[in-house]
């Protein structure tokens, strides 16, 4: 497959935020906005696609390096969900668990003694 050559910005600086640079791709189905990774002099830099330049022209000869690839969030948006799933489900287990503890405490507490035996008895009817 042939390269294209295409305009991407960056928008995250605001000296150049309205300057658009030119590279190389092979990558078919960008869309204008889609946030593409780029190789520059200072290293790997999000950048948003533009859309394709013609051959030819003056632009076209200015590119130098690729885009490496489309920036994808949804396994970061996946694993986000699932990690806060995670919090929900721990942070329930948690509160049973110590309610389970604090029963368990009680119920040895009654073993050694007759008022709190009655006391577990009454706690055990209330809490049902």
């Amino acid at each position: 497959m042939m390269a294209k050559i295409v305009s991407v910005k960056f928008g995250n600086n605001p000296r150049i935020e309205y300057l658009e640079y030119s590279y190389f791709t092979d990558i078919k189905d960008l869309k204008k906005g889609e946030e593409v990774v780029v190789e520059t002099d200072y290293g790997t830099v999000i950048a948003y696609f533009i859309g394709s330049i013609e051959p030819n022209t003056p632009a076209a000869q200015e590119a130098t390096s690729w885009i490496i690839q489309k920036v994808d969030y949804s396994k970061m948006y996946e694993n986000k969900a699932k990690q806060l799933r995670l919090q929900e489900i721990r942070k329930i287990f948690m509160e049973k668990k110590a309610a389970a503890d604090e029963r368990h405490m009680f119920e040895i507490i009654a073993d050694a003694d007759d008022y709190m035996q009655t006391l577990f008895k009454e706690y055990n009817a209330l809490i049902r």
